[in-house]
């Protein structure tokens, strides 16, 4: 059995002919994956894995079989890690009045049924700001882009709006909204 690190994240291991017939019995019990051969695989892949470093946290590990009947056994192991989450963002989008609001959550309430954000009403000076905590708000929600005058992710104006500004609706702000207006 060779074992070569051929990435920094990737372990290519070769079996021989007699190695595989050692291990798994023969070609066809391997191809059929038995618990048998499951079991004797996870135990050689688990040595394998301990010996050479590897493993990391938050992370799984893929294994790949290229079988070649009477040569031999090629495996692949790969680190797979897991996709960052990205954190909860609070974005500003203002509205200049009443009716480009109305417009503006309407269309968001009809468009997306489940909602899985927090957002808040607020009334400053003569307009609307509607902020809203969720991932990549700007994103997810650009069809807001349409109805509204300005949208801003800046701490300062989003604790300036929460600080000065007059609270219309305080929690789930679209879903309440959107009920009264649709």
């Amino acid at each position: 059995m060779t074992v070569t690190k051929t990435a920094q994240n990737r372990i290519k291991i070769l079996l021989t002919d007699t190695e595989v017939i050692t291990c798994f019995g023969d070609y066809d019990a391997l191809y059929q994956m038995s618990p048998k051969v499951k079991l004797s695989l996870q135990l050689l892949l688990n040595d394998i894995i301990a010996t050479s470093n590897i493993q990391k946290n938050d992370c799984k590990i893929s294994a790949k079989l290229h079988l070649k009947r009477g040569e031999g056994c090629e495996i692949i192991l790969s680190l797979l890690f897991a996709e960052r989450l990205l954190p909860y963002t609070e974005c500003i989008f203002e509205f200049s009045d009443s009716e480009s609001l109305t417009l503006g959550i309407k269309t968001l309430y009809k468009s997306n049924r489940t909602f899985n954000m927090q957002s808040h009403l607020y009334e400053i000076g003569k307009g609307y700001r509607l902020i809203i905590n969720c991932k990549n708000p700007k994103e997810r929600l650009f069809l807001l882009n349409e109805f509204c005058t300005k949208t801003s992710d800046k701490a300062e104006e989003i604790e300036y709006t929460k600080e000065y500004g007059k609270p219309l609706i305080l929690n789930c702000a679209i879903e309440k909204y959107g009920k009264a207006f649709s």
